[in-house]
């Protein structure tokens, strides 16, 4: 598979900003690609959370398709699972509050009311990252859980934890695994680790350092393509 054009997407311009200075790119457009060493480059910041991340995303795939979609951004982890700083591999990942609540306060999703079908893009209700890349990805693999809404109390963590198993939360993920998966769109996501998941303690938020190692990441997959778009030569 020879990738050669990809889209780089993040939630905010926080979390693409080190990217562009440590790759030495001007300014972006989101409309424009950027030619960097063999790969054409672009990037778009969808803004934080389901609603802008699947209406940008859409937005822009309907238009031209990448050879690839990589997705990058901060994220929290469970305690028992991966520390601030930490770089991950999300393997699959699912939305975690869009569906009803029951009578009794059972939580169904949309695929117990009936109103979404596991078929394609679901795989047994997950959305599938796609890993089958010439790439090494020295990377944690984890699962990712998609939310509007950050917990605040242990309650709300320990009803999620019952509810799903999942490693990192995010508010965008799934909706980028969705769309790609949609117009059948190789697509790769990491996530740095901010903090963990736990009663908001937004002072023990280490967002630099996590944006700072997704974002080296990041740079070490685009090497990598273009050294293989170099040998295909």
């Amino acid at each position: 598979m020879k990738i050669q054009r990809v889209l780089l997407t993040t939630a905010t311009r926080l979390e693409m900003e080190p990217l562009i200075q440590s790759l030495g790119l001007p300014t972006p457009d989101p409309d424009s690609w950027i030619s960097w060493q063999a790969l054409e480059l672009q990037m778009l910041v969808t803004g934080p959370g389901i609603p802008n991340t699947s209406f940008h995303l859409g937005k822009r795939l309907a238009n031209d398709l990448p050879d690839l979609l990589l997705h990058f951004g901060i994220a929290g982890a469970k305690p028992d699972a991966f520390g601030p700083g930490d770089v991950v591999l999300i393997k699959e990942d699912r939305f975690g509050d869009i569906g009803a609540e029951d009578s009794d306060g059972t939580f169904l999703d949309m695929f117990n009311l009936g109103l979404w079908t596991t078929d394609l893009p679901w795989t047994d209700a997950h959305l599938i990252s796609q890993r089958s890349l010439p790439l090494q990805l020295p990377y944690a693999v984890a699962k990712g859980l998609t939310v509007n809404l950050i917990p605040g109390t242990s309650e709300h963590i320990q009803r999620m934890s019952r509810r799903y198993e999942y490693d990192v939360e995010s508010m965008e993920g799934a909706a980028v695994l969705h769309a790609a998966g949609l117009v059948d769109l190789p697509c790769l996501c990491l996530r740095g680790i901010s903090n963990l998941i736990e009663p908001r303690n937004r002072g023990s938020w280490q967002i630099e350092k996590a944006v700072q190692g997704v974002c080296r990441a990041v740079q070490d997959v685009l090497e990598q393509l273009n050294q293989a778009v170099d040998q295909s030569r």
